[in-house]
């Protein structure tokens, strides 16, 4: 079985953030999805992420940067935000919007409506345009947004954004790793309806 924590994509399984089980030799285990119309959205998804890897060889180092798992909202593609921004910033580095148009291509494969969600680290925001971490999160938010929905894109009435800033860590205690891994940008397909 696949990890439960975000990390390098595995893309057999989906993860399951609410409840994960250890199995014989301790290690996390894959648990069921909750909703069998979010299994066929996950497996689409996957799906997706393969088509584009075989596809497009120069996306494949994309696709692994991208960890899928499961929660109450939906399916939850999370990407580490340092793969977009430099430290304090929401301008995404222009070398980088290669990454979000594979991010567009696995989209484009799921049916439901899709958050994207900004995410930082516990670290003060201190001087620049930012008032704090919520403000940089939502911008960086909208930042992919952006990207996303640029033509020829994903459909605008389809996607929402916010920013949790520093309020949902994934990961502790407070070291150089783990601020980087909580600081991330998650696409989550909605669970239908």
């Amino acid at each position: 079985p696949a990890p439960a924590t975000p990390g390098p994509m595995n893309h057999s399984a989906v993860s399951n953030r609410d409840n994960p089980t250890d199995d014989e030799q301790g290690a996390p285990r894959m648990d069921t999805l909750s909703n069998s119309l979010l299994v066929a959205e996950a497996v689409e998804l996957l799906e997706g992420i393969q088509r584009v890897k075989t596809e497009n060889p120069e996306m494949a180092a994309v696709m692994d940067l991208l960890a899928v798992s499961e929660d109450q909202r939906g399916v939850v593609i999370s990407l580490e935000a340092d793969h977009l921004f430099a430290s304090g910033e929401a301008e995404i580095r222009p070398q980088k919007r290669a990454v979000l148009e594979g991010i567009k291509e696995v989209l484009r494969f799921a049916a439901n409506q899709i958050l994207i969600m900004g995410h930082s680290d516990r670290q003060p925001v201190v001087g620049g345009r930012f008032a704090s971490n919520w403000e940089l999160s939502f911008e960086r938010a909208l930042s992919v947004h952006a990207v996303l929905t640029a033509p020829p894109g994903l459909d605008p009435g389809r996607l929402g954004v916010g920013g949790y800033g520093d309020r949902r860590p994934l990961f502790g205690p407070d070291t150089p790793e783990n601020r980087a891994r909580n600081r991330r940008v998650e696409f989550i397909v909605r669970k239908p309806n």
